[in-house]
């Protein structure tokens, strides 16, 4: 069975402990928690893990910006379009609608150039936790928003 550490190592078989011995925490290829006994024998725990997965994506629709999510969410990968002629600032915001211009980013803002995609993931870290609300902009300035006023990006967001 192949096994993977949590950091991500590749383990073809797993280590064998003996009791009160500490070893790392593994999980197999589809993600179940996998216990290595003294005696060598492997447990596969009977538990998956969370499934829940949401993605937003308006059917290719062309937005300046939108509300992605009415809670907390955790983010875990933004895929996008720019289909201007002018370079977009994607801002995401820890808010449950699109703020007003002037309001700062809640997380570092991706320049996409003309006519170019983009694909972040914060899927390593585990996600990017968002306390109120998801929702995101096109703007014209870095730093803080300031729409653009034109529908011009598709984006498609993860999250759970």
């Amino acid at each position: 069975m192949d096994a993977t550490t949590i950091r991500g190592r590749f383990q073809a078989v797993p280590q064998t402990l003996s009791d009160g011995e500490e070893g790392p925490v593994q999980v197999d290829n589809t993600g179940r928690l996998i216990v290595t006994s003294s005696a060598g024998g492997v447990v596969l725990v009977a538990f998956d893990p969370p499934s829940t997965y949401n993605s937003i994506f308006p059917g290719g629709l062309l937005l300046d910006s939108d509300a992605v999510s009415a809670g907390a969410a955790t983010v875990l990968d933004v895929n996008g379009f720019n289909a201007s002629v002018d370079t977009r600032f994607f801002q995401l915001y820890n808010l449950v609608a699109v703020p007003a211009d002037g309001v700062v980013p809640f997380t570092i803002p991706i320049q996409v150039d003309p006519g170019t995609h983009f694909s972040v993931s914060f899927a390593n870290s585990q996600g990017q936790r968002f306390s109120t609300g998801v929702s995101w902009a096109s703007s014209t300035t870095q730093l803080v928003k300031t729409i653009t006023g034109a529908a011009d990006m598709i984006i498609e967001i993860g999250f759970r």
